[in-house]
């Protein structure tokens, strides 16, 4: 790889933090790895809400209409008229990679092998927690071209390995869903630029997501023939764009590199929320702020400290997340 390639590629790579509610996002740079050169990543972030904003059909206004609110939850089993102010906690670790096969093409994924979760309920008898592996993506970067920047194609596949319903023969505990429970398919566009001159990088990303569909089971909804909620997800667009710059530079390497990122995913049509789920929308918006700061031990080690908030959503929380990762390269 070139210089800039080297130094930015490095520093995109490592731009991690929360995406969603289930994955790490998979922050990469249009560039690509020699082949079997690596990246490593492990991480741990935690994330939070306690408020959310949801579209529901109003029966007396004869519409739908669009409200923020205290996240709740259902009280008793097989009741969905009794609610309790509640939250929403997570604590995701996962390991991220990536693999150079060949000059041009890169293999990486993203393996969060726990995700944490509680929802509190006072003086009600349903208890909502799950503690599981969530869902595993893996995917492909094709380089376009490196100058006069650099271009790239990815295709990313998201697989349900994460939990979305209850035990049956569990009476009270709720499992809030580890992962979406649908197979996931995007295309994604990369373009990266990194200056010489001035040390700053640029990043800007689209993507187009296809979504599956999932039955959803649990003490509320029951776990009958004719239970459940089918929950066909509507197929999703992502913006991503980022910038960032070295702040600190010593004996030749970059010990501290600070970056900004925003992210926009939205269903291509959102309507009123069906499922009784905090974390589970069949259509949805939310855009998200980001910032990074990597701190570089050596050339290829590192760690990236991570806060992402969310500051538009429909049909999920308000999430803000802290996060830690150390990293490594060859």
């Amino acid at each position: 790889m070139s210089s800039i390639v080297q130094k930015y590629g490095r520093i995109l790579l490592v731009a991690a933090a929360v995406c969603g509610l289930f994955e790490r996002s998979a922050r990469a740079s249009a560039w690509t790895w020699e082949p079997w050169h690596f990246y490593m990543q492990l991480g741990t972030s935690y994330s939070s809400a306690s408020n959310e904003r949801i579209k529901y059909f109003d029966i007396s206004a004869g519409r739908n209409i669009t409200i923020d609110r205290r996240i709740i939850v259902a009280k008793y089993a097989g009741d969905a008229t009794k609610f309790n102010s509640s939250n929403f906690q997570q604590l995701l670790s996962d390991f991220y990679f990536e693999l150079g096969t060949l000059r041009w093409l890169t293999l990486f994924g993203d393996i969060p092998f726990l995700s944490s979760n509680r929802q509190d309920n006072k003086l009600g008898t349903l208890s909502y927690h799950s503690s599981n592996v969530g869902d595993i993506m893996v995917g492909l970067r094709a380089s376009a071209m490196t100058k006069p920047f650099a271009l790239a194609v990815e295709a990313r596949f998201t697989f349900p390995s994460g939990v979305t319903n209850s035990p049956q023969s569990a009476s009270k505990d709720v499992i809030i869903p580890t992962g979406q429970g649908d197979y996931r398919q995007e295309l994604r566009a990369v373009a990266s630029k990194g200056f010489d001159k001035v040390p700053i990088y640029i990043d800007a990303e689209l993507g187009f997501t296809l979504r599956g569909h999932v039955l959803l089971q649990n003490q509320i909804t029951g776990f009958g023939k004719n239970s459940g909620i089918d929950t066909h997800y509507k197929p999703e667009f992502v913006v991503h764009g980022e910038i960032g710059g070295t702040v600190v530079r010593w004996r030749g390497v970059d010990r501290l590199v600070l970056a900004l990122n925003v992210e926009h995913r939205q269903s291509t049509e959102i309507d009123a929320k069906s499922v009784f789920s905090t974390i589970i929308a069949e259509s949805s918006r939310q855009t998200w702020i980001g910032v990074n700061g990597l701190v570089y031990f050596t050339r290829n080690f590192g760690v990236n400290l991570s806060f992402r908030r969310a500051l538009e959503v429909i049909n999920l929380p308000y999430l803000t997340s802290v996060g830690g990762a150390l990293f490594g390269t060859y």
